[in-house]
């Protein structure tokens, strides 16, 4: 599951020309992070916040 999340961010990121390091500093983590998560070697817990 982690992997294949990995992989659609990376294809989504390359079909867009974004750069790992700019990602990243859009969620706030650092770049070694979101490579590991690109990878899949680190699971992501997304967490919704409802809007009002």
């Amino acid at each position: 599951m982690n992997m294949l999340f990995g992989n659609k961010i990376k294809e989504l990121r390359d079909e867009n020309g974004i750069m790992q390091c700019h990602l990243a500093a859009l969620l706030e983590i650092d770049t070694p992070m979101f490579s590991k998560i690109e990878r899949g070697d680190r699971s992501v817990k997304v967490v919704f916040e409802e809007v009002k």
